[in-house]
């Protein structure tokens, strides 16, 4: 029986979830941009900095750092064999995990 009380169609919830607080990125990110005393420079500019210089001395792992934060990480493939099936399988999901685990027993 439905709830006489909830109307088609319309959000129980129009708001959404109440905020919380910050998130702790938007506080990592608030400390991040402030500025380091002895630098004279905001902090994350100051680790770029000896991330920098660290992977001019020849650290992989810095190198790597400035690479993914720069670009991205790459983007890694996955291969999904289907033995020559079709992956356009229009039969209800229940069916089609039934036969998988016949095969696998």
């Amino acid at each position: 029986m439905a709830n006489p009380n909830w109307k088609k169609g319309k959000s129980g919830n129009p708001k959404g979830r109440p905020k919380k607080g910050l998130a702790i990125s938007d506080i990592f990110q608030d400390f991040l941009m402030e500025e380091d005393e002895d630098q004279k420079a905001n902090r994350l500019n100051v680790i770029m900095c000896k991330a920098y210089d660290l992977a001019k001395e020849g650290s992989i792992a810095h190198t790597n750092f400035l690479a993914d934060r720069g670009f991205g990480k790459p983007v890694q493939q996955t291969d999904i064999t289907t033995d020559g099936e079709s992956l356009n399988d229009n039969r209800p999901l229940e069916i089609v995990f039934n036969e998988v685990n016949k095969e696998r027993s």
